[in-house]
């Protein structure tokens, strides 16, 4: 009887590893230091703080694709998604976004289009806070995984303005309770950055 149950206690034990996933509910990424990108993450971090949640973040060689997969794919608590970085894209204006960079590789459209579970993107709120990442085939990759909300840049987007955008619009939309359009809005507005972003809404 002894033996069985050290063996059942093993048993558990691997198994407990084996299956373990992220658990926070917001989640913010940066793979590289440039503009504003490791401050604003941290204003970001701190606004889902202050608005009561418990995020994790990743920020330049700790942003690894396999980590930010990790939390995009099998996170059954994420409610929001921020990433401050490049997009893999050839045009100043317009599609092909064709995918993520992070610190050491890109999660390409394909990769998050086909993601299984997609649990830590479904019925998030999204925002990619790079260049030309509001258009296809990326966006329309964010989106069969059943977000609540995708934002995304619509062309290329300045340093420094457009990281302090993405810090303010979550700051207008968890503590001054703002509608995600409206919260964006006056984001773009105090930064000088109208007619850079699109947003997506379920239901839209």
């Amino acid at each position: 009887m002894k033996k069985i149950l050290i063996g059942l206690i093993a048993l558990c034990l691997i198994a407990g590893i084996t299956t373990a996933t992220p658990t926070a509910d917001a989640f913010a990424s940066s793979p590289v230091n440039e503009g504003n990108s490791i401050a604003d993450t941290a204003a970001i971090v701190s606004t889902w703080q202050n608005a009561g949640y418990s995020p994790d973040s990743r920020t330049t060689s700790a942003a690894t694709k396999s980590t930010i997969l990790d939390y995009w794919q099998n996170d059954p608590y994420l409610f929001f998604n921020n990433n401050i970085g490049h997009i893999n894209t050839d045009t100043v204006h317009g599609a092909p976004a064709n995918g993520v960079m992070a610190y050491d590789n890109e999660i390409t459209s394909t990769e998050i289009k086909y993601l299984y579970p997609y649990q830590g993107l479904q019925y998030s709120f999204i925002f990619m806070n790079g260049c030309n990442s509001y258009q296809n085939p990326l966006r329309n990759a964010f989106i069969v995984n059943n977000p609540q909300m995708y934002i995304g840049g619509v062309t290329l987007l300045p340093q420094y303005s457009s990281e302090d955008t993405a810090a303010d619009f979550w700051d207008y939309f968890l503590i001054h309770d703002q509608e995600p359009a409206t919260a964006l809005q006056n984001a773009v507005t105090d930064n000088g950055t109208n007619y850079m972003y699109g947003i997506w809404m379920s239901g839209e």
